[in-house]
């Protein structure tokens, strides 16, 4: 006989529960055999349906877990895919839960995950029914040899008896298509050699089976779907047949668990309000819309953000459940002022600008300095630099900060300037000579006064009380209360011209102990002018201009008047 791999497999992984009977042989006696064991496990079927005719939206698998109810323990998990299709109904998947353990009254709880795009209705509860126990089967023969029996589960519930060439099979009634199949199996399991086609059928709690003993005899109970209980089946016969009789009682199960998933037709849309940074604005909005309807996103209407929409757009036709997201840009920012530093007034907190908020893009102007008896302010900066006037908002806060020093007033020395024994004028290559006095007007002394020519040309001579640090720079190191020092410098007229020069002298910087400061709203200078002539600028003798001229042009005559005489003479000796 020859079998399909797949019906032998299929068989083959249901087949449970082997027992096997002791033959005992008495030759025209009654032997009786009673066989006993225990239904210990059942099967739980599970149905998937799918309330839409679009296989597309379906997932690609379905996780089931089955649990005892009142006990979270996992007992069985399965995995489902298309592969589970039922053949004759497209929109349905199926599954067994083999080997359950169970007892009576027990109830078993199936779930299924859950799936976008639908809605689920789960009748995911199945209660064990039927009184575990102990089945007695006696088997009347006076020539019987190799007694045994069969049990076959999922997808066939069937018990196989059979003796020397007696074969008999009890099972359902709608199971009248498979019954070949069903003794094939069983056939090919016991390595019997024997044709199905010779195998003969018979219905009925009592069936008499007086002919061929090669028959297949089929127990009936009702089969309402309840799953009861089979009561009795015996048959007798002849000397070559066999009688079997007794009752069945096994635990079987309630009704399929069944997960019905319609297409849902809502949808939801979910809009985000966030900051710049990805913190919340607001509470997010949900709302549900029919599938096509027309959806609208708002921002929060707000004067101080700017809301720009991402990942989306404000309007459209919804067809599946969607997010957007509105990030709220600020438009108004913060102006903060602090003090930095070491040097902080007392109460420095009082002489803050109050923060305040500002619209950006818009024209700030800067706070005026603080003032506090005993500091001076250093200025206000944004970023390190100074802040100005005024500047330009922002899109984010901005800080200004202030600087303090200790201020106890400030001093304002006194510098003067002179040509020594000045000439009238002053030819080309030479040498013009300066003295520079500096006064400290203060009642305290000031130090490192540093004064500066500032002609191109002029340089510092050595002296008492300073020392000259370069040609145009020197360096009064102390200078006391109400004293003075005097600085010598010199110019050297670099060619012939004719021009009034003036030399500039400048206290450029000072210092003091106790907080005191250089006025340096003041200017400290101090200058001396002098005459330089050239010599093409000298007199020509071309007329009366001066007592010299005069002189000139007389000597000039008196030549003439000479060199006259003397050729008269000359003439007159010669005529002697």
């Amino acid at each position: 006989m020859v079998f399909s791999r797949s019906l032998k497999t299929d068989i083959k992984r249901l087949l449970t529960n082997l027992f096997s009977i002791t033959a005992i042989i008495m030759a025209g006696a009654f032997l009786a055999f009673n066989v006993a064991f225990s239904a210990s496990s059942t099967s739980i079927p599970v149905e998937i349906l799918w309330e839409n005719d679009d296989a597309t939206m379906r997932p690609a698998q379905v996780f089931l877990e089955l649990r005892k109810s009142g006990d979270n323990t996992v007992l069985q998990t399965a995995t489902l895919t298309d592969a589970n299709v039922d053949p004759n109904n497209q929109n349905r998947w199926t599954y067994h839960f083999d080997n359950v353990n169970a007892d009576a009254g027990d109830v078993y709880v199936i779930s299924q995950q859950s799936f976008d795009g639908y809605q689920t209705t789960a009748s995911a509860q199945s209660t064990i029914t039927g009184t575990p126990g102990t089945t007695s089967i006696d088997v009347v023969n006076d020539d019987l040899q190799n007694n045994r029996y069969k049990t076959l589960s999922q997808p066939y519930d069937a018990l196989l008896f059979f003796t020397k060439g007696n074969y008999y099979l009890w099972t359902f009634d709608d199971y009248s298509s498979n019954y070949t199949s069903i003794a094939d199996a069983f056939i090919e399991e016991m390595g019997l050699n024997i044709s199905s086609s010779s195998v003969g059928y018979f219905h009925g709690h009592n069936v008499q089976n007086p002919g061929n003993p090669k028959r297949i005899l089929v127990g009936h109970y009702e089969d309402d779907r309840t799953f009861g209980t089979i009561t009795q089946v015996r048959i007798s016969g002849n000397a070559n047949n066999v009688t079997i009789y007794g009752s069945y009682s096994t635990q079987i199960h309630g009704s399929t668990a069944s997960f019905t998933n319609t297409a849902s037709s809502e949808h939801t849309l979910t809009i985000h309000h966030i900051n710049e940074d990805g913190t919340e604005f607001a509470p997010d909005v949900v709302t549900q819309y029919e599938d096509g309807d027309t959806y609208t996103a708002t921002p929060i209407d707000n004067d101080h953000y700017s809301p720009e929409l991402q990942g989306g757009q404000a309007t459209g036709i919804i067809t599946e459940d969607m997010e957007l997201t509105y990030v709220y840009h600020p438009l108004y920012h913060n102006v903060i002022y602090q003090f930095t530093g070491d040097v902080v007034p007392s109460g420095a907190d009082a002489l803050l600008p109050a923060t305040e908020e500002h619209l950006h893009g818009s024209t700030i102007a800067v706070a005026q300095d603080p003032a506090a008896t005993g500091y001076r302010f250093l200025g206000w900066k944004i970023n390190g630099s100074d802040a100005g006037a005024s500047f330009t908002m922002p899109t984010e806060d901005v800080i200004i900060t202030g600087t303090w020093e200790h201020f106890n007033g400030y001093f304002t020395p006194e510098i003067s300037k002179q040509v020594i024994n000045a000439p009238e004028y002053y030819r080309a290559l030479d040498t013009v000579p300066f003295e520079i006095t500096v006064t400290n007007t203060a009642d305290f002394d000031i130090s490192n006064v540093v004064v500066n020519e500032l002609l191109d040309g002029a340089v510092f001579s050595n002296g008492d009380g300073y020392q000259v640090d370069s040609d145009d720079q020197a360096t009064i190191p102390t200078l006391a209360a109400g004293e003075s020092i005097t600085l010598y410098a010199s110019y050297v007229i670099p060619k012939d011209l004719t021009q009034t020069i003036t030399n500039t002298a400048k206290i450029t910087s000072a210092t003091a102990d106790n907080y005191y400061y250089l006025d340096n709203s003041q200017e400290y200078t101090a200058t001396a002018s002098f005459d330089v002539r050239s010599t093409q600028d000298d007199p020509v003798l071309t007329g009366v201009h001066s007592t010299s001229t005069i002189l000139y042009s007389i000597l000039m005559i008196v030549g003439a008047i000479g060199i006259g005489i003397g050729i008269v003479n000359k003439k007159r000796k010669q005529k002697i």
